[in-house]
C-alpha cells in the first residue's frame, strides 16, 4: 500500500496503545500534562489502533484507523495523520494513516493488527479519504437528528430513555443528571437559565453541618444542601432556603451568580474540614465550601471553569448576549387591584432610566403595598443601571456590580444586588418570583456584555 502524492490529513484518537511507551493524563490541579504509568515489553509492529474523531460507520460507531508511528503512544492520544488508504470488506472499513515521516507497516502486519477480515479488500487513500468523508458526514447528520431546536436546550425532554440521552453527545452528564435533582433545585434552574444555556459541569452539595455559603454570608457552618453549576454563561450557586424540617418541606432556594465574563480567577484552598473553590472577580472573591472527599469533582470544576478565564481567552472571540426588554406584565399589579400605582412607578423607572445618554427601560417588576410593606415598590433595569423606585429612590451603576442574589421560595422572593458601596434590595411577593428572575438573567447579560476584566492577581 503506497501513499499519494495528495495527502489527506485526518484527525485520529488512539484508542489501544500497543506497544512499550508512556501514559499520559492531564494535571488537573496545576494544568498541563502528567505521566501516569508506563508499558513495558510486547512486540511492536509499528502501528497503534484509533478512530476517526467525529465519524459514523453507518451503525452508530466510530471508523477504526490503523496509525503508523515511530513509537507506540498513549490512549486517548490524538493525532494529524496522512491517510495513506484502508481495507473494506464485509466486516466494515478499516482505515490506515500514518504520522508523516513514519515507516508504513508492510499490508500483512496492518491486516493482523488491524483485526481485518480476509475478505477485506485494499482501497488507496483517495478512495479512503471519500470514505472517511462519508463518515464524519453521517456523524454530523445523526447529531443533527439529535440536535436541540426548540424549548430549553439544557433540558432533555422527558420520556426519552437513557441510551437515546448518551447517544450523539447532544446533552452532558450534568444535563443527563438533571432527574436526579430535587424539585426545588430545577425550579431555581428555570429561573436563572437562558432557554439556549448549556450546563458543562454540577456538583450536588449534601445535607450537611461542615460547608459554607458563597460571599454574602461571612465565616459560619449550616446544613443546607446546595448545587454548584458551571453553565456556558455563568456559574450558580444553589442552595435550601431554609435547612429542612422535619417534614422535609420544601423552602425553595437561594441562588447566588457570576457571570463567566467577570472571572479573573479560580482556584481551591484547603480549610480544616472541608475544601473551598474560590472564583475571583474584577469586584471581590466569591467563594463555596465543599466536603474534602468530594476533592476530585472540586478539581474537575476548577479546571473546567479556569478554561474561561482571561488569560486563556484573549485571542478568541467573544460572545455578545442579546438584550431585548422584558415587557412588563400588569396582571402582577391587577391582581393587587394596584395597577394605577403600578403604571406610576413603572413611569417613574422610565425617567430614572433615561437620566443617561441613550438609557431606556428595559425590564420593570412591581412590589405591591401589602402587610410589612407600606408603600409600593419598583425595581427597574437600563442598559447601564439597575434601581428602586419609591419613596426612596436608589440605584447602582452595572459597572459597579459586584454580586447579585436571588431567593426564589414559596415564603418571600427577593433580588440581592451589590456594588463597591453600597446595596439595593427589592423584596416581592412569592408567586411573582418569575418576574423577577426574568429581570436578573437580563441583568446578567447586560452585566457580562460589559468592558473586559483583566486577570488579577490571586
Amino acid at each position: 500500500m503506497t501513499a499519494t502524492h495528495s495527502r489527506h490529513i485526518v484527525l485520529v484518537e488512539v484508542e489501544e496503545a500497543l506497544g512499550p511507551g508512556l501514559d499520559y493524563g492531564r494535571d488537573l490541579e496545576h494544568g498541563g500534562i502528567v505521566v501516569r504509568g508506563a508499558r513495558g515489553g510486547g512486540l511492536w509492529l509499528g502501528a497503534d489502533r484509533g478512530f476517526l474523531v467525529d465519524s459514523d460507520d453507518g451503525h452508530g460507531r466510530e471508523v477504526p484507523v490503523l496509525v503508523a508511528l515511530p513509537a507506540s503512544s498513549f490512549v486517548g492520544a490524538r493525532i494529524d495523520a496522512e491517510l495513506v488508504g484502508g481495507f473494506s470488506g464485509g466486516a466494515g472499513l478499516v482505515l490506515v494513516a500514518r504520522l508523516p515521516g513514519a515507516t508504513l507497516p508492510v499490508d500483512a502486519v496492518l491486516r493482523a493488527v488491524g483485526r481485518v477480515s480476509p475478505d477485506a479488500t485494499r482501497i488507496d487513500a483517495g478512495r479512503a479519504s471519500e470514505r472517511a468523508s462519508a463518515a464524519r458526514r453521517a456523524f454530523r447528520e445523526r447529531r443533527g437528528r439529535g440536535r436541540i431546536t426548540g424549548g430549553l436546550a439544557w433540558r432533555p425532554p422527558e420520556g426519552m430513555s437513557a441510551e437515546a440521552l448518551r447517544s450523539g453527545g447532544v446533552y452532558s452528564k450534568a444535563e443527563r443528571s438533571l432527574d436526579r435533582l430535587p424539585p426545588r433545585f430545577l425550579r431555581g434552574l428555570e429561573g436563572m437559565l437562558d432557554p439556549d444555556e448549556r450546563l458543562h459541569y454540577s456538583i450536588e452539595r449534601p445535607w450537611r453541618s461542615d460547608a459554607g455559603l458563597l460571599t454574602r454570608v461571612g465565616g459560619g457552618r449550616d446544613h443546607r444542601s446546595g448545587l454548584l453549576l458551571l453553565t456556558d454563561r455563568e456559574v450558580l450557586w444553589l442552595v435550601d432556603h431554609t435547612n429542612p424540617d422535619s417534614f422535609l418541606f420544601d423552602w425553595g432556594v437561594d441562588v447566588d451568580m457570576v457571570p463567566i465574563e467577570q472571572l479573573t480567577g479560580v482556584r481551591v484552598e484547603d480549610e480544616r474540614d472541608a475544601l473551598r473553590l474560590v472564583l475571583q472577580t474584577q469586584g471581590g472573591r466569591h467563594s463555596v465550601a465543599l466536603p474534602v472527599e468530594m476533592e476530585a469533582e472540586v478539581r474537575v470544576f476548577e479546571s473546567l471553569t479556569s478554561s474561561f478565564l482571561p488569560e486563556r481567552n484573549r485571542e478568541r472571540l467573544r460572545r455578545v448576549y442579546t438584550t431585548e426588554a422584558v415587557e412588563f406584565v400588569e396582571e402582577t399589579a391587577e391582581r393587587f387591584r394596584q395597577l394605577d400605582e403600578a403604571r406610576t412607578l413603572r413611569e417613574a423607572a422610565r425617567r430614572a432610566a433615561a437620566r443617561r445618554e441613550a438609557g431606556q427601560l428595559l425590564a420593570f417588576v412591581y412590589s405591591p403595598r401589602r402587610e410589612g410593606q407600606r408603600q409600593p415598590l419598583g425595581l427597574w433595569l437600563s442598559p447601564a443601571e439597575v434601581g428602586v423606585v419609591g419613596p426612596r429612590p436608589e440605584r447602582l451603576s452595572l459597572c459597579d456590580l459586584r454580586s447579585v442574589g436571588m431567593v426564589l421560595s414559596p415564603l418571600i422572593a427577593r433580588v440581592t444586588l451589590r456594588g463597591s458601596s453600597r446595596t439595593l434590595t427589592f423584596t416581592y411577593p412569592a408567586p411573582l418570583a418569575v418576574h423577577g428572575a426574568a429581570l436578573v438573567r437580563l441583568l446578567r447579560r447586560l452585566w457580562a456584555n460589559g468592558p473586559r476584566v483583566e486577570p488579577s492577581a490571586t
